[in-house]
């Protein structure tokens, strides 16, 4: 039997998505430990991250097209948080868009993904005591966990959205030959 277009979409959202979650338990398991600048914009990074990896998760669910014009798509959407909520695959979903609101306030997109670097957390913020946006952004990452909350929020009702019961099959029931197609077009997700 061949693969589906949505099953092979589904499996690549299930990465992304795993993907968000791991990015959240990382920050969840350091953040009282980032005390210094180029550690607290690595978690920043990861926050963003996160989200971003929940969104285009949801649009891979969504998406009946082909794997590699749904790539396509998610790779142009790029980084940007405001991009990715504007698509249509995750702008029709009111509960994920109430959280949109307090992704502009905290002005994640102000801060790119390249902070994930120390020396650019350092050219970004330099060495100054009175970089407002800086401590602005601790406050916002340190001591509220707003930035957290949004996240969390957004993977989970991407996870509740899309994810599928845990089902339990004989080795006898899976079909290798579609197995190792889904595998092939995932594999060759980025080949023309």
């Amino acid at each position: 039997m061949k693969c589906t277009n949505e099953e092979i979409n589904y499996k690549i959202g299930e990465m992304f998505l795993d993907d968000s979650r791991s990015y959240l338990a990382r920050y969840h398991q350091l953040v009282e430990k980032a005390t210094e600048r180029g550690r607290r914009c690595k978690l920043l990074v990861d926050i963003r991250f996160a989200i971003e990896c929940a969104l285009k998760a949801l649009i891979f669910f969504e998406s009946t097209d082909d794997e590699k014009k749904t790539y396509q798509r998610v790779k142009k959407l790029g980084h940007k948080l405001e991009d990715l909520f504007k698509d249509p695959s995750v702008s029709c979903h009111s509960d994920i868009m109430a959280c949109y609101p307090d992704v502009q306030k905290l002005n994640l997109d102000d801060y790119d993904v390249f902070l994930r670097y120390s020396l650019e957390a350092f050219i970004e913020f330099g060495a100054e005591a009175d970089k407002s946006d800086y401590y602005d952004m601790v406050n916002n990452l340190m001591n509220n966990n707003s930035i957290y909350d949004t996240a969390k929020k957004i993977t989970d009702a991407v996870d509740k959205k899309k994810s599928k019961p845990i089902e339990i099959t004989n080795f006898g029931d899976f079909d290798v030959e579609q197995l190792i197609e889904c595998n092939n077009r995932i594999k060759n997700i980025r080949v023309k």
